[in-house]
C-alpha cells in the first residue's frame, strides 16, 4: 500500500477575538486568515442579570482564549447584523422587538419577573413588575427606540 504525501506550502494564521453587542451578549470569534474565509462565532455568552455579570463574561472570555492558545484575547467593535439595519424605511419587526425588550431589561433588571401582589409587606419591596407596568415600560422604550435610535441605525456599519 502506497501512502501519498503532500507538502504544506503555507499555513494561514488564525485570529481570535471577542465582541460585545449592545444587548450584552459576548461572542468569541475565530477566523482563519485565508482569502475568502469568513469569521466564525465560536461561542456566545448571553447576558442575563439574574445569572451573569460583566465580570463573569470577562472571566469566561479569558478562559476560552487560553483554551484556544490566546493569552490576552482582544476585543473588537461589534457590528450590527445586516438584518437589523433599516431596509425600505423599516427595521425588521423581530429585531425591533428584541432590541426594545433588551432596553427594558437594561432599564429594569426585574422586567421579566412577575410582581407578587397581595403578600402584604412584600408588596412594597418585592422585585418584578405587574403586567400593566411591563406594558407601560415596553411602550416607553419603543417610543425611545422608534424616535431616537432606529432613525440612526442605518449609519452603523
Amino acid at each position: 500500500m502506497k501512502i501519498e504525501t503532500a507538502t504544506i506550502e503555507h499555513i494561514y494564521p488564525t485570529e481570535v477575538w471577542f465582541e460585545k453587542d449592545f444587548l450584552g451578549t459576548v461572542r468569541v470569534m475565530i477566523q482563519h486568515m485565508a482569502p475568502g474565509v469568513e469569521p466564525f462565532e465560536f461561542i456566545s455568552i448571553a447576558y442575563d442579570y439574574a445569572y451573569t455579570s460583566n465580570s463573569h463574561q470577562r472571566d469566561l472570555v479569558k478562559q476560552i482564549g487560553q483554551l484556544l492558545g490566546v493569552e490576552n484575547i482582544p476585543e473588537r467593535p461589534w457590528t450590527m447584523p445586516d438584518s437589523w439595519k433599516i431596509k425600505d424605511g423599516e427595521i425588521d419587526k423581530e429585531a425591533r422587538d428584541l432590541i426594545i425588550t433588551n432596553m427594558c431589561y437594561t432599564w429594569r433588571h426585574d422586567y421579566g419577573l412577575d410582581k407578587q401582589i397581595g403578600t402584604g409587606f412584600a408588596d412594597t419591596i418585592s422585585s418584578g413588575m405587574t403586567k400593566e407596568e411591563r406594558e407601560a415600560l415596553w411602550n416607553q422604550m419603543s417610543q425611545i427606540f422608534d424616535n431616537d435610535i432606529a432613525p440612526h441605525m442605518e449609519f452603523k456599519k
